[in-house]
C-alpha cells in the first residue's frame, strides 16, 4: 500500500472507528423513535450520512495538515500525550495529564453503563433495556488496559475495540428500547 493510501485509509478514514461513533447516536434515535411510534427511514438514514461525514469531516480538519507536514504524527489522545507534549500541542490529554484523562475515561464508562438503568426505572422502559449490561466485561477489560498500559504501542488497540465496544453497546440498547415498545 503506497503511503499516500495508508495515510488516507488509516489515519484519515478509520472505517472502523469513524463509522461506529457516529452510528450509535442514530442507532439509538432510531430505536427511540420506533419505541414511540414516530420512526421514519429516510430521516434515519440522513442521520446516520450526516453523522459519518460530521465524524470524518472533524478527523479530516483534525489530521490533515498535521499528514501533510509529518506523515508519522498520531491522533491526539491519551496514547499520544507524551509526543503531544514535546511538541507543544495543548490537547487534553496533555492538559489533564494521564491520571484525570484514564479517570475521565472510566468515568465515562460508568456513566454509559448506568444509564440503562435510568431509563429502566426513571423513564419505565422495560427490563430489555439492560441488554447492553452484556458488553461490561468487556468496557471492565477495555478500561483495565487503558489504565494499566503506557506505551504508545500498547494503547494503540485500544482505539479500535473501544469502538467495537461502543458498536455492541449501542445495539444492545437500541434492541432493549425497540422491544419496550409499548
Amino acid at each position: 500500500m503506497s503511503k499516500r493510501r495508508e495515510i488516507w485509509t488509516r489515519k484519515l478514514l478509520y472505517p472502523g472507528h469513524t463509522l461506529p461513533t457516529a452510528a450509535a447516536p442514530v442507532i439509538l434515535a432510531v430505536a427511540l423513535a420506533w419505541h414511540d411510534h414516530v420512526f421514519a427511514p429516510v430521516p434515519a438514514l440522513l442521520a446516520l450520512v450526516a453523522g459519518w461525514l460530521i465524524q470524518f469531516a472533524g478527523v479530516v480538519t483534525d489530521n490533515l495538515e498535521n499528514l501533510r507536514r509529518e506523515p508519522e504524527d498520531r491522533v491526539d489522545d491519551i496514547r499520544d500525550r507524551d509526543l503531544d507534549a514535546v511538541k507543544g500541542k495543548n490537547t487534553v490529554a496533555v492538559r489533564l495529564g494521564p491520571r484525570w484523562s484514564r479517570a475521565e475515561f472510566v468515568g465515562l464508562l460508568v456513566a454509559s453503563y448506568a444509564m440503562p438503568f435510568w431509563f429502566w426505572m426513571g423513564l419505565g422502559f422495560g427490563p430489555p433495556v439492560l441488554l447492553p449490561l452484556v458488553t461490561l466485561p468487556l468496557a471492565v477489560a477495555l478500561a483495565h488496559r487503558v489504565c494499566t498500559r503506557d506505551r504508545f504501542i500498547d494503547l494503540v488497540p485500544m482505539t479500535p475495540r473501544a469502538a467495537q465496544l461502543l458498536r455492541g453497546y449501542s445495539a444492545l440498547l437500541a434492541v432493549g428500547v425497540a422491544l419496550s415498545r409499548a
